[in-house]
């Protein structure tokens, strides 16, 4: 539906698209941390806690960044931090866009973010341990069970 849209031209839809893909991706994240807690594994919710974790570094720096320039005045080029950053992306964005191909570039930009959350979906799907079978993994039972009772003898 988002691709479809995308290529004829009709934001409505792609936005419908986006809506739903945002429901299922986060139904499908409950579900898994639901098992998760219901196996006691924890693995989505662990990564769940890394992304948040994640975010709250990145806010941090970000306003330790605002708060040098406020006040120790910290210039990077005549710009303060945050400003630098930003001018830098722009310059990378503009140099992938002169480097790539018109076509190649547009699709990049178009569908970068269905990329983004297709990867983070198929890395929660590889953590959740969704592709596994609990039946193909034989048991191992301990050597203690294994002994002939009649052989051991008494110390």
């Amino acid at each position: 539906m988002i691709v479809g849209a995308t290529l004829l031209a009709q934001p409505p839809v792609a936005q419908l698209g986006w809506t739903l893909l945002g429901i299922t991706a986060s139904a499908n994240i409950i579900t898994w941390l639901l098992s998760d807690f219901m196996q006691r594994k924890r693995t989505v919710f662990r990564f769940l806690i890394l992304l948040l974790r994640a975010g709250l570094a990145l806010l941090a720096l970000i306003g330790a960044l605002k708060i040098v320039w406020l006040f120790f005045d910290l210039t990077i080029d005549g710009l303060p931090p945050l400003n630098w950053i930003n001018h830098n992306l722009h310059q990378l964005s503009g140099w992938l866009e002169s480097t790539l191909p018109k076509a190649v570039w547009g699709f990049a930009k178009k569908f970068l973010p269905l990329f983004a959350a297709l990867f983070g979906i198929l890395i929660l799907w590889m953590l959740g341990g969704q592709g596994k079978s609990k039946s193909s993994s034989p048991r191992i039972e301990p050597l203690e069970n294994l002994r002939d009772p009649a052989s051991t003898c008494n110390r």
